[in-house]
């Protein structure tokens, strides 16, 4: 019998277990899960027993901005620091680790690809899972194959600079790669299912900083000269439902764009220290937006807020529609603030 595991324990499949290497299936690891091209409303939904004990999903939006979730089980004794790693590689290159790619993987900034996330202090028992998430730029598999999503968990000691820790060299056969995969316990193996459809025009992703300290913000877009027979989508990604935001609430995909002029904001807290992004998908109409339309993605902080800050009150504060929630039919407060961040996306 072998050793018991002690580290981050992800599966291979559907009931695998810390201490059983003996099964034969290797390819379908319920801990890497596709989110498809929206980040989950609240992730700590994949660290719940009911959600470790099903299936989750596979699918992958071919040339679009996917949200890939990794998570694991820690079966040691005390408190756990680690690191997830993601690659993807086509089928029918795989047994090829130098083959294994992280181009178009990273975490806030686009212009800074990064293909881990660290957990830390993470309970004895408990799943943790990467948030910040993965975002995945996906291009396409090659010809007649299927896209292979690769996850590690990195255990302490941690490599600092971080070290990748995939295999060098080739594994010779599909046996050989099976027989690696299956006697690693801190690997997931992942088919997925990869779908092509008519995506949005265009998704630029924007990284934020959070306060120094954390705390409660305002995110949104402001609209200008923006055709109203559009539509657009934007979100940011958190830890939690109260540090997450997707828009337009699902299972809607996508809402019409408003008159110009129009904002939407909506009120997140983060912890000290976080760091995330904004993405904004817009699908064109019949009509091409003119010359210095935009989207505008918008950090606020309330003027209220501002009068216990006096050092901050010299910007200039503007009146925003701050909504409730992103429920349709959400009710809205028109709210004076002070623009802190903001980022035309323009023609």
């Amino acid at each position: 019998m072998p050793d018991p595991y002690r580290g981050l324990f992800l599966r291979h499949y559907l009931g695998d277990q810390p201490d059983r290497r003996s099964s034969l299936a290797w390819t379908d690891s319920p801990d890497i899960i596709a989110n498809g091209t929206r980040p989950a409303e609240d992730p700590t939904i994949f660290t719940t027993r009911a959600s470790y004990d099903r299936e989750q999903a596979n699918t992958v939006q071919v040339r679009q901005l996917n949200y890939v979730y990794v998570r694991g089980l820690n079966t040691t004794a005390g408190k756990l620091d680690a690191r997830l790693w993601l690659y993807y590689a086509s089928s029918n290159a795989v047994i090829w680790p130098q083959d294994w790619r992280q181009g178009g993987i990273f975490i806030n900034d686009p212009e800074q690809p990064q293909n881990w996330v660290e957990i830390t202090d993470l309970d004895p028992g408990a799943i943790g899972v990467s948030t910040p998430v993965f975002h995945w730029q996906a291009d396409a598999p090659n010809a007649g194959a299927h896209f292979c999503m690769i996850a590690f968990a990195e255990n302490p000691p941690l490599s600092y600079p971080p070290r990748s820790p995939k295999p060098v060299g080739s594994m010779g056969t599909w046996e050989e790669l099976a027989e690696y995969v299956r006697s690693h316990p801190n690997m997931a193996w992942r088919n997925t299912i990869d779908v092509s459809s008519a995506g949005p025009t265009w998704t630029v992703t924007e990284p934020i900083e959070g306060a120094r300290e954390g705390g409660e913000f305002n995110i949104g877009v402001k609209f200008k000269d923006m055709p109203t027979d559009g539509f657009f989508a934007f979100s940011v990604p958190g830890y939690d439902a109260g540090s997450t935001l997707v828009v337009p609430d699902p299972p809607d995909q996508k809402v019409r764009i408003p008159k110009s002029g129009t904002s939407i904001m909506l009120t997140l807290t983060w912890r000290r220290g976080f760091r995330s992004s904004i993405s904004v998908s817009y699908w064109q109409g019949a009509t091409r937006p003119p010359k210095g339309a935009n989207i505008m993605p918008i950090i606020g902080v309330e003027e209220e807020t501002l009068r216990s800050a006096p050092a901050d009150g010299h910007r200039p504060a503007v009146e925003l529609d701050l909504y409730e929630s992103n429920k349709r039919g959400a009710r809205f407060k028109a709210t004076r603030m002070q623009v802190v961040g903001s980022i035309p996306f323009q023609y």
